[in-house]
């Protein structure tokens, strides 16, 4: 019988230990096991019996119920028939049950430990029978918690894929009952007027290895945990406590995508509360730009006690915009993929703060504005006069109608666009890069010709630098410095003024360290 054998062994499993008993109390490969019921709603039917459940550390589930009890509307005696040589009708019997057992949705799975309760999150759990024959039921649950009674919590604990960095250390005095850090170090932050911290794992240096030498895609490498400001009573007051959209922010300071395999709340004791399996991000590790750790000026700290009063934090705009940023830092992308992630975030932004469209005409005088109608009109009444039968005046009829009607005063030009976001956030670098192309020797405009990249890169997907159009060098000067312009665009939109390493430069350098007199050459244009 497929999985009989290893349910049994599983199940001599006691339950979790609950209390921290060392500094190691963080479980990556998590195991629950107990009496199991599934309920399915159309036709009611309730299946009991032992379960076994494990989440591997990349949050992986892997959960199965040894069915002894069936109830509802199913067949009579159908589970008599299983698990024993059968007859071909018995075997069309069992065929039927299974199939409706499979067809039918389930909306709830409970499993009793213990120590606590297993149960699944909402109605999405997926199902299936692996052997007919066999009366084993495994199941996916989308999200799903495991519950001890009767304890309080008091502390939330997020562990952290991917998060490689350089840790502060703490005063000597610092102390916490869920520290796991014999190095004392860590990074420390406000969060709800309370302390919080992150800390690396014991063995972090192991699976900082794992990560940076490619053996494995993902791994925790250490946990977020504060205080909760009271009980939370359902996934809403949870999501105000536990600063979730932190992990963006992490990714952003590491240079790769941060995530987490679940939530736990916690006693001030450290005993195991709640643990909520969701993951979070399933992030992809990749060695990116690293843009800043405590080790440059409490970087890491000062952005996060920034967070929970930012205005932008959590909104999607916002989290596609850090995604767009962090991923234009990778080193396994080509200088294409990264202007593409580079464009796509400022055509995002421009978007949300309603400059995608210029109303050009403001931005000339009413005696220019008269001039300029007068030429189009003019132009109109040229291109109708050049036809020379009737077919062709239709056509060009058209063109010449279009001339005039329409609006001359609008664009929706990407350089423009940009160029009044720089404006609008207050950042020099579009006067200074401009009037530094007017001076060269092409006196070329650099806000048309990123309107050209961008165009090509989006609707293309490459820059062609064999021919003249464009210059590698030139263009790799470009992407720094837009991505330069991403980093200090999302820093005025959080607030964060303190310092991070540029992709233009990698010395530590102020937030706001571009000025109106910052020469072209600091911007790494020669």
């Amino acid at each position: 019988m497929q999985g009989v054998g290893l349910l049994a062994l599983e199940l001599r499993f006691k339950g979790v230990t609950m209390a921290i008993s060392s500094i190691n109390w963080l479980e990556d490969n998590i195991k629950y096991a107990g009496e199991g019921r599934a309920e399915f709603a159309n036709p009611r039917v309730i299946l009991e019996g032992p379960v076994i459940i494990a989440f591997n550390e990349s949050g992986e589930s892997e959960i199965q119920m040894e069915f002894r009890n069936i109830s509802g509307c199913v067949e009579p005696n159908i589970l008599e028939l299983l698990n024993r040589n059968v007859s071909t009708e018995e075997y069309f019997r069992i065929l039927r049950f299974s199939k409706q057992i499979e067809a039918n949705q389930c909306t709830k799975l409970e499993v009793v430990t213990p120590n606590g309760t297993f149960s699944s999150i909402g109605i999405n759990i997926k199902h299936y029978i692996p052997n007919y024959l066999n009366n084993v039921l495994n199941f996916f649950v989308l999200t799903s918690q495991f519950e001890v009674h009767d304890k309080e919590a008091k502390y939330w604990v997020l562990p952290l894929y991917n998060l490689i960095t350089n840790f502060y250390r703490y005063p000597r005095e610092w102390t916490h009952p869920l520290s796991i850090s014999s190095k004392h170090v860590g990074i420390i932050f406000k969060f709800n007027c309370s302390t919080c911290f992150i800390e690396p794992l014991e063995d972090y240096e192991v699976r900082k290895d794992e990560l940076t030498n490619f053996k494995k895609p993902k791994k925790i490498t250490s946990i977020m945990v504060g205080e909760l400001r009271s009980i939370p009573k359902d996934s809403e007051s949870l999501d105000q406590q536990v600063p979730i959209n932190f992990l963006e922010l992490l990714g952003l300071a590491a240079g790769t995508e941060i995530g987490s395999p679940y939530i736990e709340l916690r006693t001030a004791e450290g005993e195991l509360v709640k643990r909520i399996h969701v993951e979070h991000n399933n992030p992809i590790y990749f060695k990116g730009h690293v843009a800043m750790d405590e080790f440059c000026g409490r970087g890491i700290g000062i952005l996060l006690d920034n967070g929970q009063s930012l205005l932008h934090l959590g909104n999607s705009y916002m989290i596609a915009t850090l995604k767009h940023l962090v991923r234009a830092g990778s080193r396994n992308l080509d200088i294409d993929e990264k202007l593409i992630h580079i464009f796509q975030a400022l055509d995002g932004l421009c978007e949300i703060f309603d400059l995608k469209t210029q109303n050009l005409n403001q931005r000339i005088n009413t005696s220019q504005q008269k001039q300029i109608k007068a030429i189009l009109e003019k132009a109109s009444r040229d291109i109708s006069a050049i036809a020379v039968d009737d077919e062709q005046s239709r056509v060009i009829g058209e063109i010449a109608n279009r001339t005039r009607t329409i609006p001359a005063g609008t664009a929706r030009d990407f350089g423009l666009s940009l160029s009044d976001l720089l404006k609008l956030f207050d950042l020099a670098d579009a006067n200074i890069i401009e009037d530094y192309y007017q001076d060269s020797e092409n006196r070329k405009s650099w806000i048309r010709f990123l309107s050209h990249c961008r165009g090509v890169e989006i609707h293309k997907g490459f820059l062609e630098f064999d021919g003249d159009e464009f210059d590698f060098t030139e263009i790799n000067v470009i992407r720094a410095h837009l991505h330069d312009i991403l980093f200090r665009l999302v820093f005025k939109m959080i607030h964060y003024d303190g310092t991070y390493r540029s992709p233009i430069q990698t010395l530590p350098k102020e937030a706001n360290w571009v000025k109106p007199n910052t020469s072209p050459k600091m911007l790494g244009y020669h």
